[in-house]
This record gives C-alpha cells, structure tokens and sequence, in this order.
C-alpha cells in the first residue's frame, strides 16, 4: 500500500504529536491537567521525525516513496514553530534530496503524467 503525503504528513497528529511546538515552553503542561508536557510532546515529535528518516534510509522504501518522504522533510522544514525540529527536518530531507538526484538524474522517455508530476514535485 502506497501511503500519500497528505496520509504522511497527517501521521504524527493521529499518533497525538502536533508538529508545531516552540522549544522554549519546555515544561509546560500542554493544558490544565494535562497528562504530557510540551518538552514531552516535542521528544516525541522529534522521535517520530527520526522513525521517518530511518525508513526514508532504506533503498526499497525510498525508491518506492522517495517523492513524499521529500515533501514531508520540506513540508516540516517550512512549518514547525521549534527551531530544532526545522533544522532536524531539513538536514534529512538535503540529504535524501541529494540521494533522489542520484537516482533520478533525468526524465526518463515514455514518463506518463504521474511520473512526471512526482518528479516535479
């Protein structure tokens, strides 16, 4: 099953880890009586940041899903609120942009609209 990059990019806030938390209000309960913290929630945040990479890593997945691994990275780089999470994000997603370049150097003859939109994108 092919995951979309709407799919993709909605996975953290269905797993209950908003992405756009600033570092500075470490301790902070994320409401009154809340169970977590923010420095909490920006672990986990941060943790699931890596899971994604370490998938992104592994050439099946990322032959497969190169193009929405990418736009989750930039999607993130451009969004999040917490200055460590912007750099973490986008440090990954210049280094597998430079790994989709390697694989796909060029436009391959014959490419059909799909292809080409997820080349472009």
């Amino acid at each position: 099953m092919r995951l979309s990059r709407r799919r993709m990019l909605l996975m953290p806030f269905a797993l209950g880890a908003p992405l756009l938390l600033p570092r500075a209000l470490a301790a902070k309960p994320l409401w009154p009586g809340a169970r977590y913290s923010e420095e909490q929630r920006t672990r986990a945040t941060q943790r699931g940041l890596h899971f994604i990479y370490s998938t992104a890593v592994k050439p099946k997945y990322f032959a497969e899903y190169g193009d929405d691994y990418l736009w989750c990275f930039y999607t993130i780089s451009n969004t999040a609120a917490d200055p460590a999470l912007k750099r973490m994000a986008r440090t990954m997603g210049e280094e597998r942009a430079k790994a989709w370049r390697r694989l796909h150097p060029r436009l391959p003859a014959g490419a059909d609209a799909n292809e080409i939109a997820s080349l472009v994108f």
